[in-house]
This record gives C-alpha cells, sequence and structure tokens, in this order.
C-alpha cells in the first residue's frame, strides 16, 4: 500500500510541475532534506519507522528546515489535541477524501509563490 501511494502521489506532483522527492517512511525524509533543498512539504501522519508528528517536530526544531511549508495529509482520525498541534505547526491539514487533491495543490502553488516572492524580495 505504501509503493502505490507514493507512485500515485509522484504521478500526481509530476503531472502539475513538481518535481517530487519521496520517502517510504519518516526516517528517510527527514535524510532527504539533509540532501536536498524543499520548496514545501506533503507529509502523512502514518509512516513506518518514525511518525509524521515526529517528523514535523524535528522540521520545526531545525533552523534550516522549520520555515518550509509542511502540508499534511491524512486519513488518521485525529484528537483534538492533535488537531491543534498541526494547525499550529503545519500550513495546511488535508483527510484523503473530495477534493483535497485541488485543494492542496492551490495551496502549495500560494506557498511557493508566497516563498519565491519573498526571496527574491530579499525576505529569507
Amino acid at each position: 500500500m505504501i509503493l502505490k501511494h507514493l507512485i500515485s502521489s509522484a504521478i500526481f506532483c509530476t503531472r502539475v510541475g513538481y518535481v517530487p522527492h519521496l520517502a517510504s517512511n519518516g526516517k528517510d525524509a527527514l535524510q532527504l532534506l539533509a540532501e536536498i533543498r524543499m520548496d514545501a512539504i506533503l507529509l502523512d501522519l502514518m509512516m513506518p519507522e518514525m511518525d509524521g508528528f515526529e517528523v514535523l517536530a524535528r522540521i520545526k526544531k531545525y533552523p534550516a528546515w522549520s520555515e518550509i511549508p509542511v502540508f499534511i495529509v491524512t486519513t488518521k482520525d485525529l484528537a483534538e489535541a492533535e488537531m491543534k498541534l498541526l494547525k499550529r505547526e503545519a500550513r495546511a491539514l488535508f483527510g484523503k477524501e473530495g477534493s483535497w487533491k485541488a485543494d492542496l495543490l492551490a495551496e502549495v502553488h500560494k506557498a511557493v509563490g508566497d516563498s519565491k516572492l519573498a526571496k527574491s524580495a530579499g525576505q529569507s
């Protein structure tokens, strides 16, 4: 199931003009971040080895990564405390139902565009 989800995500990102870098677990995601500068992060909460909550916490602790917009995409039923944490730490939260891909794409375009404008103005 993880492989199917990764392939689907890669195809979606590529079709809309982004270059995806895929990780099958949280540890691999952090390793990718150490190697490649990302414009945005799509993060699932339910991953093997290290869940998305831990990945998000580590991203936010590391100054070079903390300003990268993180978009949570999950099917997990969230407790109230988890929801509050994600609303505070992530750029946006999406469930995997309905038109989430279109909504996610709009938010990513906005965040990446905002980020590039700030960089060109010398604000980052």
